[in-house]
């Protein structure tokens, strides 16, 4: 979807809707529930939101020059480093679930990867 998206629209217009929406979406949904926030808070809200923004952009200026395909494996780093900050700042270890759910989704994406590549060539 963000593939055919880009081809028309600029990565911060797609950034700007998507934030919009989920901002509207998930700020009615917590409004019962709003409190306010500590300084403290707040920066570490605003690290996390300029973090997230920064990501999003690189990864659909990615999807504008390359196939999503060749980028799905690079998309499953991210389990690589939820283990290691689960780990190292809350003190998680994963379970077997989550390891052998981890070793499926890393595996099943290498093989079609792999698959899509032998059909290319061929």
């Amino acid at each position: 979807m963000s593939k055919i998206i880009s081809k028309h629209d600029s990565s911060l217009t797609i950034i700007s809707y998507t934030n919009i929406g989920l901002t509207t979406i998930f700020g009615c949904l917590s409004y019962p529930y709003w409190q306010v926030l500590a300084w403290r808070d707040v920066l570490l809200l605003a690290s996390g939101g300029a973090l997230g923004l920064t990501a999003h952009y690189c990864y659909l200026t990615a999807i504008k020059k390359t196939s999503p395909s060749f980028l799905a494996p690079f998309e499953y780093t991210r389990l690589l480093f939820a283990f290691l900050i689960g780990f190292v700042f809350l003190n998680e270890i994963p379970n077997f679930y989550t390891i052998l759910g981890s070793i499926i989704i890393v595996a099943t994406t290498y093989i079609i990867t792999y698959r899509d590549k032998r059909k290319a060539s061929h």
